[in-house]
Formats: structure tokens, C-alpha cells, sequence
């Protein structure tokens, strides 16, 4: 679909071109999409792209959180035996955008989905936050490395659901612990 972009609003055509992007990076990976590819996918020029985010990096720092609210919204899952490919573009996204930029993933708006499965965390299982972050934190890790470098951990495909089922079985053991403690009285006794 090609559209003449000269007579579309410029919010118009940024949405398309976010939205182009998203659904592209479902099949491609962050390094091998090109500015072309998502031009002619979101029936735009392609200097529409540099002109209206500044070049790639600044496009897929206007994607992330697009990507993360898709995540965020569905929350974290009972069960799942691989990553999806909402999630598996999001962890590829966060990857690539750290490689350009460092510190990009320490800012307040990356952390969004970090905060959404850490309060997911501590409402489903009654922890405290401190623990669920930490939880939180190695299921991350979990994921970064089954999406990114499945194979220097030794993980096979359906290994995938069961490190999913530790953690899970972790929280709970977690929440039992907790919920089965003497409370302390004011002395720490």
C-alpha cells in the first residue's frame, strides 16, 4: 500500500509508520530491518522516517513503548512454554536499543514493565516489593537469555516452560514462607 504521505497529517503518518514497525519487528529482528523495508510496509517515503524520528534509533525508542504497554497490558502469564513473539520482540527491541544507548533501559519510561510484572509480583503471590523485584529481575534475566543466547545456557525448547514453573513455584514457596512467619513485635522479637 502506498499512500501519497504529502497530503496525510503528520500524526497520521508517524502512527502508521510506529505501528508498521511493530508488526514488522514480530518477524524481523531490530538490526535487519531497514528504513526502505519500513517505508514501504507503512506506505511512506522513506526519508519520512529520519525527517519524523531522527533515524532508526530514534524510531525504535518511540516503538519500546508501544511494545512494552503490549506486554504490560497482558501481564505476567499462569504458565507459557516459550516466549511469544510479543515478547520475544520486546527483549530484542530492549537489546538493540541498549547497544545504541547504554543507559536508555535505566530510564524511568523503559523500566514500565519491569514495575507492571513487579506489582503483578506482589499482588498475586503477597510479597513484598523488594522480593518480588527480586524475582522480577530473575525472570527477566530468564527470558533475555532463552530470546537472546538460549544456547550458551544449554536451553532446549521446552525447558523454557519449566524455568517458567520454578519461578513460579519460587513466589509460591515465597508467599508460604511469608504468610506462615511469626509477625515481630515492636522489639524485633
Amino acid at each position: 500500500m502506498v499512500t501519497n504521505s504529502k497530503y496525510e497529517s503528520r500524526d497520521v503518518i508517524r502512527a502508521r509508520i510506529i505501528n508498521t514497525t511493530l508488526e514488522l519487528l514480530l518477524t524481523h529482528s531490530p538490526g535487519d530491518l531497514t528504513l526502505r523495508q519500513i517505508a514501504a510496509s507503512a506506505g511512506c517515503h522513506h526519508p519520512d522516517i529520519p525527517t519524523y524520528f531522527g533515524g532508526k534509533a530514534g524510531l525504535y525508542r518511540e516503538v519500546f513503548p508501544h511494545a512494552v504497554a503490549t506486554m504490560a497490558a497482558r501481564g505476567l502469564p499462569q504458565t507459557f512454554d516459550k516466549p511469544s513473539s510479543t515478547l520475544t520482540r520486546l527483549v530484542r527491541l530492549a537489546a538493540w536499543l541498549e547497544d545504541d544507548d547504554s543507559g536508555y533501559l535505566a530510564s524511568v519510561d523503559a523500566r514500565s514493565l519491569f514495575d507492571v510484572l513487579t506489582e503483578t509480583y506482589v499482588k498475586r503471590f503477597n510479597l513484598s516489593t523488594d522480593t518480588a523485584r527480586l524475582l522480577v529481575q530473575r525472570l527477566m534475566a530468564l527470558v533475555i537469555a532463552a530470546v537472546l543466547h538460549p544456547k550458551s545456557i544449554g536451553l532446549r525448547e521446552h525447558q523454557f516452560a519449566e524455568h517458567f514453573a520454578l519461578e513460579t513455584h519460587i513466589a509460591e514457596l515465597l508467599a508460604q514462607n511469608h504468610a506462615n512467619a511469626a509477625p515481630l513485635d515492636s522489639r524485633g522479637n
